[in-house]
């Protein structure tokens, strides 16, 4: 079997860093761009957000988040009154 990941090693409270097909990624939060020195655009959004580099250049970025269901809003007396836009 022949892997294309090698070396992968991982940054604690930072991301991962691996080899793909020899090539240096990174996979982490803002400290690691800014530990590794990368020029990325931060991700305004709400959740967890991954950013992704390659070669010492920025990719782009993961948002993963959850949708809180207004049923449940409801049933835990979060939500009272009228709906509010966007939940």
């Amino acid at each position: 079997m022949n892997t294309r990941i090698t070396d992968a090693k991982e940054i604690p409270g930072h991301g991962i860093c691996v080899k793909v097909d020899g090539r240096t990624v990174l996979a982490g939060n803002d400290r690691l761009m800014k530990q590794e020195n990368i020029a990325y655009k931060p991700c305004p959004a709400v959740g967890t957000v991954v950013y992704l580099a390659e070669e010492g250049s920025f990719l782009g970025a993961i948002l993963i988040s959850d949708v809180i269901k207004r049923a449940f809003l409801r049933q835990s007396g979060i939500l009272k009154g009228p709906v509010q836009p966007g939940l």
